[in-house]
């Protein structure tokens, strides 16, 4: 027979650490767990070492960026009560896991006892505990959704061990509720303050919790190995059972079939009655097209009740630390919801209702999408993770949140993901006049929004002016600094011209020492000149051409008498015409006779000794003046290697790229700067990067952001619509979901 509280949510989840009543009879646990124990043991311990090996540096870390000396301290001497009592806090966590597995081993339901303060007090008084709770729950949001079916899984497979007792996650002695609690006592043995403990928490989180799948994989191998539901990954079975009415406003209440919801979805929206259905099919022991077996409670939380409870979350909501180094987390709001709203009036044990607890469980669902996008930047996430309370009350009263895409509280939160995604620092957060309005427009909503949604379509046109106006500034930088950076190129490309022009016609002739230096030196800049000013199809860049072309042979030895009266007679105008290009590039007047007095000067030499050897009447060794052969002339570099090419994997990837995308960079001293693509030059051989104030930032040559590129050095970031991309994206994963067998309850 089925149990009809399988699916049960707890009574009233605590928002203290729960205590377990220890007067039942006790029972002898299976060898099976004794034995998962000893395992849950030496594995937790090896990541609890971690955990404090990695405290020093965070710690270290923040004194060194402390403003003042007392903090300072405050962190030194933390680090000192962490190493003393380190093996304390170790022992007392292990402890806290004995005792999870020892309140196994009664044979009556466990009831949590929790203390029962006043809510008011909760959440104007002791600051500290909720934010002690809210870590908590953000800690179970995580690890529940990354290892969501190895949990399930043991959580079910202990639950067919232990007899007279329901094990749910939350009492699951290895499971994410009961570890993170535990941990939370154990610090009870060093003697520090909220900061510090919420810092350890952190690690705790990436430390310990985030590292526990291969504890939950071995411990499902071995119960599985000992015959405890080993064919549980294949088992789907169908329950006959009822789900709790909704709240006569919830559009979940509302029956919709597959194509009706499809059609809701077209162009960015979903009917809720959708949403309910794909979170209905989601949840443990349903089959696809299922619900799960639940008993009906005895009270239900209304949703008046349910949104004063958000009301107070929100104005007394934990303040955030804008130096932080890791992404928020979501709140596991169902918890704090239930016991909150028992506070301000709800029966003793009522439940919310399914609709309800559906909007808190999607919404939940966006904001974990939201907050792992590696889109946004960290002192972003901080600042919209803020608006997670504020959108699930607005979602609970205007279920058309889901459906219209042109919602003010959807596109506010597209157009905050927009405008945050080229800041990638706190740290000149207080002179960052964006930084500082988004920070208003979201104090504005936690302030300012009760029932009224009105509250969201005037902060999203604050907030849409304000960076019309900013865009503008910007694009004025921008321009700038694009014109600059073109006219670089434009330059490099002239360089690049004349340079291989002179190698093509000159590199490799003896010339004398002095014309060597006036090719190389003074010519070549003619040559760019007028590359640049009238391009290298213009009759100007004709004429300097076939001036270098007639200097080079003028000032060669020649062996035809006719050929020396013809350069004796042109003499003078090529000496006119090189005044004349030295005069394009506005050469000092007696620079220009200097110059033009040495190339008149070598041509009548070179005559006179060319003259000698071709008119003697009896034949002699020519006799030559001084002569070296000339070098390559370098005038610009190449941007890339010629003989490299950017990655082929990387080529496709480059040729998608256009100008205005943004960029995560890794700068020289491995800082990762954002950055927006400005404009690509040179034939697409160099990428220009401007920060989101319009100020050039970087500089790639195409063969090397293509390596970056490959390398994850560099990658592409997409401005897109966050909200819109975690809505598809939800849908699409519960979607998934339901096409997948799920392990239907067991029967006893």
């Amino acid at each position: 027979m089925l149990n009809p509280n399988r699916d049960r949510a707890p009574a009233k989840p605590d928002l203290h650490i729960a205590r377990f009543h220890e007067g039942s009879r006790p029972i002898k646990l299976p060898s099976v767990l004794l034995a998962l124990k000893e395992l849950a043991h030496n594995k937790l311990t090896d990541l609890l070492s971690s955990l404090f090996n990695n405290s020093d540096d965070a710690l270290f870390e923040r004194a060194d960026r402390s403003r003042s000396d007392a903090d300072q301290q405050m962190y030194f001497e933390s680090m000192r009560l962490i190493r003393l009592h380190r093996d304390a806090v170790s022992n007392t966590f292990i402890a806290g896991i004995d005792a999870a597995f020892r309140a196994l081993a009664q044979e009556q339901v466990k009831q949590p006892i929790t203390d029962e303060p006043d809510f008011d007090s909760l959440t104007l008084v002791n600051q500290e505990e909720l934010e002690i709770t809210v870590a908590i729950a953000g800690i179970v949001s995580k690890v529940t959704s990354l290892h969501s079916l190895e949990i399930m899984f043991l959580t079910k497979r202990f639950d067919h061990l232990i007899s007279g007792m329901d094990v749910t996650e939350r009492i699951n002695p290895l499971g994410p509720q009961v570890l993170s609690e535990a941990f939370v006592r154990a610090l009870n043995a060093v003697d520090v303050n909220i900061t510090i403990r919420i810092i350890l928490l952190k690690l705790f989180e990436r430390c310990v919790m985030e590292r526990l799948g291969e504890l939950y994989s071995t411990a499902n191998r071995q119960l599985a190995d000992a015959g405890v539901l080993p064919d549980l990954r294949r088992v789907a079975k169908p329950a006959n059972t009822r789900q709790p009415p909704s709240h006569p406003g919830s559009s979940a209440s509302t029956p919709a079939g597959e194509h009706t919801s499809e059609s809701a979805s077209q162009g960015g929206g979903f009917d809720f009655s959708q949403i309910s259905q794909l979170l209905g099919s989601a949840r443990p022991g349903v089959y696809a097209g299922g619900h799960a077996g639940v008993a009906l409670p005895a009270a239900w939380i209304s949703t008046d009740q349910l949104v004063g409870t958000l009301d107070h979350l929100q104005a007394e909501y934990p303040p955030y630390d804008p130096d932080m180094v890791v992404a928020p987390q979501t709140m596991n709001l169902a918890q704090i919801l239930a016991a909150g709203a028992n506070r301000l009036g709800a029966p003793p044990n009522a439940t919310i209702r399914q609709g309800d607890e559906d909007v808190v469980t999607f919404v939940g669902m966006l904001f974990d999408y939201i907050l792992n996008d590696r889109n946004l930047a960290i002192p972003m996430k901080a600042l919209i993770a803020r608006l997670q309370i504020p959108i699930v009350k607005l979602a609970i009263l205007d279920k058309s949140f889901f459906s219209r895409p042109s919602h003010p509280a959807r596109r506010l939160l597209n157009e905050l993901s927009s405008a945050g995604i080229g800041w990638s620092s706190s740290t000149e957060r207080k002179r960052d006049s964006l930084y500082n309005k988004i920070e208003t427009v979201i104090a504005g909503v936690l302030e300012e929004f009760q029932t009224n949604p009105e509250i969201f379509a005037r902060l999203l046109e604050d907030l849409t002016s304000f960076v019309r106006q900013e865009k503008r500034r910007t694009e004025n930088v921008e321009q700038r600094v694009r014109e600059t950076e073109q006219g670089k190129a434009k330059t490099y490309d002239a360089k690049r011209r004349a340079q291989n022009v002179i190698n093509a016609k000159a590199a490799g002739l003896r010339l004398h020492p002095l014309m060597s230096r006036f090719v190389s030196d003074v010519w070549s800049k003619v040559l760019v000149f007028a590359c640049i000013k009238h391009g290298h199809a213009s009759d100007a860049w004709t004429t300097v051409v076939e001036a270098l072309d007639q200097l080079l042979w003028s000032i060669q030895p020649l062996n035809d008498l006719g050929d020396v009266e013809k350069r004796d007679r042109s003499r003078t105008t090529l000496v006119t015409s090189l005044r004349t290009g030295m005069e394009m590039i506005n050469l000092p007047p007696d620079e220009i006779a200097e110059h033009a007095e040495k190339v008149l000067r070598h041509l009548t030499e070179i005559s006179i000794h060319d003259r000698a050897y071709l008119e003697a009447s009896i034949p002699h060794e020519r006799i030559e003046p001084e002569l070296e052969v000339i070098p390559e002339v370098v005038l610009a570099a190449a941007l890339d290697d010629p003989a490299e090419a950017p990655p082929a994997a990387a080529e496709a990837l480059l040729q998608r790229i256009a100008e205005g995308t943004w960029f995560e960079l890794t700068g020289a001293d491995s800082q990762r700067i954002r950055c927006k693509l400005s404009t690509i030059l040179n034939d697409g051989k160099r990428f220009i990067f401007v920060n989101r104030k319009g100020m050039k930032v970087a500089e790639r040559s195409r063969v090397d952001l293509g390596k970056e590129l490959i390398s994850g050095k560099t990658a592409v970031l997409d401005d897109n619509q966050i909200f819109d991309k975690a809505l598809q994206a939800v849908i699409g994963n519960l979607r998934e979901m339901r096409q997948q067998p799920t392990p239907a309850v067991h029967q006893r």
